[in-house]
């Protein structure tokens, strides 16, 4: 295949990605491109990831072309160029269908005027977006659908109290109706319900209630929880169980319990050197649970078993998150948000942090079409 063959070929590919209208020529190739579209905005996630699987084949395919263009001396300058933009071009657009597929991290940036306000990011650490801009924030989560998020807001007689919003920052309200403090929300995975933590009854117990705000009840009794403001009882993917952190019996651990509240059940051993262990989360699988213990980063099993330290950390880190695949869990360090690659251990800085601190990430589901983010009210 000669250059000019290649650079045909690959500006078709980029028409493809680009393609925002329906062709209107009925040929096979306007047809595919007619397809893919159709694929790329459906709501069907298998649709979705199709199209998704076939522009990465089709984009490495046209990569190891232009590179070829670039490094035969044949070619004219001008041909070069314009392999070499399209080169640029199709990269940057594997970067934006990586970031895509990865879902975005959620979490909160505190300027040196001490707001805190809720902002969103991708995989790569790019494409920043402020949602808020009042007050101070704390601990964000996506809904389980990527539409809303539950977060914590301190507007009103210094209290803090569970708000929600669009995922675009718009249509704010308040769930919280009382003088209590409460925080932690966590979305159970059917969306319908929260779990969050509040002093309704002097200590911090945990508490359920629906998505709308009503229908509260405890899950505890008494004061369980030690480690505000910025832990939450994580839901397994289930919907059967969740896993916090509690000095019920003296010393902070990992416990577990049904989402009724029976059940109550201690992971890690208070005879153990994993003491002090806090802010576990529950990974896509449900076959494994993350935590933080003596400043280190760990996961272990459901049964509280295998502990496996990941990363030492020997500074103060807010809660992990899992990526929608189980293959990454990010963290704030040292004001700055960071991704491990849990398999092979490696760690990478997306924020920062030169004037702000980041903190309190939440990864949001994957494959979210940003057509289908609500606007407006």
């Amino acid at each position: 295949m000669g250059p000019m063959m290649i650079l045909g070929r690959a500006f078709w590919i980029l028409a493809w990605v680009a393609t925002t209208q329906e062709p209107s020529d009925p040929s096979a190739q306007d047809r595919h491109i007619k397809r893919w579209i159709a694929d790329w905005s459906s709501e069907d996630l298998e649709l979705r990831d199709r199209a998704t699987r076939e522009l990465e084949q089709i984009g490495e395919s046209v990569r190891g072309s232009l590179e070829a263009v670039l490094r035969d001396n044949t070619p004219g300058a001008e041909v070069q160029a314009r392999a070499k933009s399209l080169l640029e071009k199709l990269d940057q657009r594997q970067r934006d269908l990586e970031a895509r597929r990865m879902g975005r991290i959620v979490f909160i940036r505190q300027q040196m005027d001490k707001t805190r306000d809720v902002w969103t990011i991708d995989f790569h650490g790019e494409h920043e977006t402020q949602l808020t801009d009042t007050a101070r924030n704390w601990t964000p989560i996506w809904s389980p659908d990527g539409m809303k998020i539950a977060f914590v807001s301190r507007e009103q007689d210094n209290i803090d109290q569970i708000q929600i919003m669009n995922a675009d920052g718009s249509h704010r309200i308040s769930l919280s109706q009382n003088f209590a403090t409460e925080t932690g929300p966590c979305w159970s995975p059917d969306g319908e319900s929260l779990s969050f933590i509040s002093t309704r009854t002097g200590g911090m117990g945990i508490y359920i209630m629906r998505a709308d705000g009503s229908g509260v009840r405890p899950l505890t009794e008494g004061s369980v929880y030690t480690a505000y403001p910025y832990s939450r009882a994580s839901w397994s993917p289930s919907g059967t169980e969740l896993v916090f952190s509690s000095s019920t019996d003296g010393r902070t651990g990992i416990y577990t319990m049904n989402s009724d509240g029976s059940g109550l059940r201690r992971l890690t051993n208070l005879e153990s050197e994993h003491t002090g262990d806090s802010n576990p989360t529950w990974s896509p699988d449900g076959k494994r649970i993350a935590f933080l213990s003596r400043k280190t980063l760990s996961v272990m099993d459901v049964e509280g078993g295998s502990i496996e330290p990941l990363v030492e950390l020997n500074y103060y880190a807010s809660p992990p998150t899992w990526s929608p695949d189980g293959k990454y869990l990010a963290y704030s360090f040292r004001a700055r948000l960071h991704v491990l690659e849990v398999q092979h251990r490696t760690v990478r800085a997306i924020t920062q942090g030169n004037l702000e601190l980041d903190s309190e990430p939440s990864w949001g589901p994957a494959g979210l079409p940003v057509e289908s983010i609500p606007q407006g009210d």
